[in-house]
């Protein structure tokens, strides 16, 4: 093969795998956008407890990690075969091992500790939000409290506040003025 023809395509196959790299790194940040939206509505979800409503919320959250679990996935596969022809193009070039970067980096790989692994936890988390929304709305019975809002505001009006306590009186000391 000629070394024109193995440049050519060592530049495509990098400019391909980093496109696909960028996107999904993009993909992700928009995810974690989604992700705080969602755990922002579902804080404000908690005090008002309607159960159709958090069954709602609870599959949203479920259906977020569902669609980014698959773009995910493909970004992942076409990673893959960029990565792969960079290997082939690597070893056709018959580079030194040492120079051999996505050689290396395809042997050294941690499951655990990568960005693979991060996203996949970031999945996890939050389809475990969905299920113990669900939980919450199809298990947990809800008290309402003992006061809506209007009776907290006439609770705390000037008119409706007690006097104190003759325990309170006694423990403050007034020394009569001269």
């Amino acid at each position: 093969m000629r070394k024109e023809s193995l440049t050519a395509q060592m530049d495509y196959a990098t400019k391909h795998f980093f496109f696909i790299a960028d996107q999904r790194i993009k993909t992700f940040n928009f995810y974690v956008i989604l992700l705080a939206a969602c755990g922002g509505a579902t804080l404000q979800l908690t005090p008002v407890y309607n159960k159709t409503t958090f069954v709602v919320v609870a599959l949203f959250h479920w259906l977020i990690a569902l669609v980014f679990s698959l773009i995910e996935q493909r970004n992942i596969r076409l990673l893959k075969i960029c990565k792969g022809a960079l290997i082939r193009l690597e070893r056709e070039n018959q580079w030194p091992p040492f120079s051999r970067l996505a050689a290396v980096d395809d042997h050294q790989r941690s499951a655990l500790v990568s960005y693979r692994g991060a996203i996949n936890i970031a999945f996890a988390a939050q389809v475990m939000i969905g299920a113990l929304l669900l939980y919450c709305a199809l298990f947990v019975t809800h008290h309402s409290p003992p006061f809506g809002p209007n009776d907290q505001n006439m609770a705390k009006s000037p008119q409706n506040i007690a006097s104190p306590t003759p325990a309170v009186i006694k423990s403050v000391n007034v020394t009569p003025k001269p």
